[in-house]
């Protein structure tokens, strides 16, 4: 458009072959380094990252949050939370403080520390002073008590974004104050929310209402770096729905043999 300037910047590079790390943890395609890239910058305040299940998403995110609150000190603490949304059947109240309470949602944190944790040397004594200076920095809450507060010099983090309706994720993104990164974390595909669609997925609507906002950034991860079991289950999925979509289209046999070409590649890798 009329008015309108882009500007070009050089991104540093995080993968493998070069000997930069978030700690600990590299980027193993330009997917990933272009999200630490995004979740490093200090011009960014709002990040999005979209990306199905073992693309890393949680993890770099995490690791790019300890590395600027600990080691650059450009964040007080981590913030945590997401979504109360259960898979099954609710297995009803559970017992405790806030965090106690949210502990059993947390498990994707829990996960995520001892892959960043493993990293680490110094010995046995030397891990678990640093796990402890870890969990020190990182605050487990829950979306319910949000209203009304003020978050200065913190990195959030909202994770399964996807169950969060428009009214809860404005909400969240408006506890931002002075000096504090928000990023969110979600795959469409997984949306446990009865009455939420990808229509009216509540990240969408976020970027969709902040699209030209130049200190605000979207980034899909594509390639899963979990498992092959995951991999092959993922693009199974995408076959199928390529089928149902393109059954009486001419776009059916490409739409596979993208896929296929897709899976045939990771594999390799």
């Amino acid at each position: 458009r009329q008015g309108r300037t882009v500007t070009l910047r050089l991104m540093r590079d995080y993968r493998s072959k070069s000997h930069i790390k978030v700690w600990g943890i590299q980027a193993r395609n330009a997917e990933q380094n272009m999200a630490l890239n995004l979740l490093m910058d200090p011009d960014i305040d709002f990040v999005t990252l979209l990306g199905q299940a073992g693309t890393g998403k949680t993890l770099m995110t995490l690791a790019a949050a300890l590395t600027q609150t600990i080691d650059e000190r450009r964040f007080s603490e981590i913030i945590m939370t997401r979504a109360t949304v259960s898979v099954g059947e609710d297995i009803g109240f559970l017992p405790g403080t806030e965090e106690e309470k949210m502990a059993p949602w947390m498990g994707a944190l829990e996960d995520n520390l001892e892959v960043l944790h493993g990293s680490s040397s110094g010995g046995d004594w030397g891990r678990q002073a640093t796990m402890d200076l870890i969990k020190n920095r990182i605050r487990v809450k829950s979306m319910s008590f949000m209203r009304g507060r003020t978050f200065l010099q913190k990195f959030v983090i909202i994770d399964e974004a996807q169950n969060l309706s428009p009214k809860q994720m404005k909400t969240l993104i408006t506890r931002a104050g002075p000096g504090t990164k928000i990023v969110c974390l979600g795959n469409i595909a997984q949306i446990d929310t009865p009455y939420l669609c990808g229509r009216t997925l509540s990240r969408m609507a976020a970027c969709r209402n902040i699209d030209t906002h130049p200190r605000r950034t979207f980034t899909a991860c594509r390639i899963r770096c979990r498992s092959t079991i995951g991999i092959l289950l993922s693009y199974r999925t995408q076959l199928k729905t390529c089928f149902i979509q393109h059954v009486q289209s001419k776009t059916l046999a490409h739409n596979c043999l993208t896929v296929y070409a897709q899976v045939s590649r990771e594999l390799r890798h």
